[in-house]
């Protein structure tokens, strides 16, 4: 899967440093698989929601590191794309949560 926006990855390992490694292992595995529909995905991982923000935008919900830090990902199955939206510690994404999941 092509991802967009490595960027925004190596921000929030810069923020908290200590995600480095289950950050870079996430990455990684998720560049490795071409998947064509969200059950494949799920299939591959495990831990992985969809869920709808406030605007109506279908997102996948990534728990990575046992529970520590979330990634929000549009995804394009046609082109095998995805965008890193936001990524989030627990703490963070369950105020994003309890605002409605914004845009």
């Amino acid at each position: 899967m092509n991802l967009v926006a490595p960027s925004r990855l190596r921000a929030f390992i810069e923020k908290y440093p200590e995600s480095l490694e289950v950050m870079r292992e996430w990455y990684n595995r998720l560049r490795k698989h071409e998947l064509t529909n969200f059950a494949a995905l799920k299939e591959q991982f495990s831990s992985i929601d969809l869920v709808f923000t406030k605007n109506g935008t279908a997102v996948a919900i990534f728990d990575i590191g046992g529970n520590k830090y979330r990634a929000v990902l549009k995804i394009d199955f046609a082109s095998n794309m995805a965008f890193i939206w936001f990524l989030m510690t627990h703490a963070e994404y369950d105020e994003w949560n309890r605002k409605g999941r914004p845009e």
